[in-house]
């Protein structure tokens, strides 16, 4: 079977608009490798409409495999899907490192996925220089010298209780200029608000950036990118081509309808959508008050294994 391989500009444009699943590792209950599940789940994936795959992400413990069952992961998965994208996650396993130890890491690790015909690199934020006092410069080194190694590069937005770094937005766009990148995955767990401002950023000022949701925790509104900051309400519909302000509020079961532009602050309700009025500044003050409440109950939701989705008795 051969394998194609990817331009960045080629690998964005594969990538765009598609599903890149990040790929779990099978273990049995002694906390060995399951191989019988491992190739079903293989023979399983491989045959889905997907754009490409993420192998030694945070989903599959990248990071905590170690080389033998790492590599022979990525090899099996290149196998399985010659003609589709394949990424893998690199880093560090250990904060304690010190910077040149875990670059050196890293780029053993990136070297060893480029071996196995890995397609482009998701590079893991580098958690060792959080609280570094050089921290800026040495996240934009650390992904130079990647950078260099000439394979298609997605930067990675990652909670910090996970072990992510929140990048200023200062470095990002050094980041996002550097050669061989194409894009950012986010995953910010439940921060709308942080997604919201890294999204509207990169819109403005790295409009050919490949913007990549992992916020599984709110799937859909981070699909649409037009919307900006706003909250919105139960039932509401935001079709293609909308464009919703700042600070916006859509009311229960309102249809925004393709084109709709709703300027900053305003209250929308009905089907098709229209401007009620605009928000007092008192209203517009509290909107952030009211999204985090609703991240709040989502989260204890789902620790307490309330299916809100399910019918009520």
């Amino acid at each position: 079977m051969s394998q194609r391989s990817y331009s960045p500009d080629e690998l964005k444009t594969t990538l765009a608009g598609g599903l890149i699943p990040a790929l779990p590792v099978t273990f049995d209950r002694e906390g060995r490798f399951h191989e019988r599940a491992h190739d079903a789940y293989v023979s399983f994936m491989s045959s889905q409409p997907i754009a490409g795959m993420a192998v030694w992400a945070h989903t599959g413990r990248g990071l905590l495999l170690d080389e033998e069952i790492r590599t022979r992961v990525l090899r099996q998965w290149r196998e399985a899907i010659p003609d589709k994208a394949l990424i893998a996650g690199v880093g560090a396993r250990h904060e304690q490192f010190n910077p040149p130890e875990a670059t050196r890491e890293t780029l053993a690790m990136a070297s060893t996925a480029a071996d196995h015909n890995a397609d482009a690199l998701l590079v893991y934020p580098p958690s060792w220089l959080k609280h570094h006092e050089q921290r800026d410069s040495l996240i934009i080194e650390h992904h130079e010298q990647l950078s260099r190694l000439g394979l298609p590069l997605v930067l990675f937005y990652l909670y910090e209780a996970a072990g992510g770094v929140r990048y200023p937005t200062s470095v990002l766009d050094e980041l996002l200029t550097l050669p061989n990148v194409i894009g950012i995955k986010m995953a910010t767990l439940d921060s709308v608000m942080t997604y919201q401002d890294i999204a509207r950023h990169i819109r403005s000022r790295h409009p050919d950036t490949l913007l990549i949701t992992g916020e599984d925790r709110f799937l859909g509104y981070s699909l649409l990118r037009g919307a900006k900051a706003a909250l919105i309400g139960m039932g509401a519909v935001v079709l293609d081509g909308a464009e919703i302000g700042r600070q916006c509020l859509i009311g229960a079961k309102a249809l925004v309808t393709p084109g709709t532009v709703i300027p900053d602050g305003s209250l929308v309700m009905g089907a098709p959508a229209k401007v009620a009025r605009e928000l007092s500044p008192a209203e517009r003050g509290q909107l952030r008050s009211w999204a985090e409440k609703y991240v709040r109950n989502a989260a204890y939701c789902l620790k307490h294994g309330i299916n809100v989705g399910a019918p009520l008795s």
